[in-house]
Order: C-alpha cells, then structure tokens, then sequence
C-alpha cells in the first residue's frame, strides 16, 4: 500500500484547477476578442 498525502493532493489538484481554469479563461477572453 501506498501512503498517499492527501492534503498536499488536494492542494495539487486545487493549484491545477486554477492554472485551468485561467487558461481557458485567457483563450475565451482572447477569441472573443
């Protein structure tokens, strides 16, 4: 078994949501433009 951080995952994964989340944020802004 494998010891999962699951507090530094979930920090991960809400980092990368927001990374996402501006990204697509950026290119709809941009082709909207």
């Amino acid at each position: 078994m494998i010891k999962v951080n699951w507090n530094r995952v979930a920090k991960w994964l809400r980092f990368a949501a927001t990374v996402i989340t501006t990204a697509l944020g950026t290119i709809a802004v941009q082709s909207c433009g």
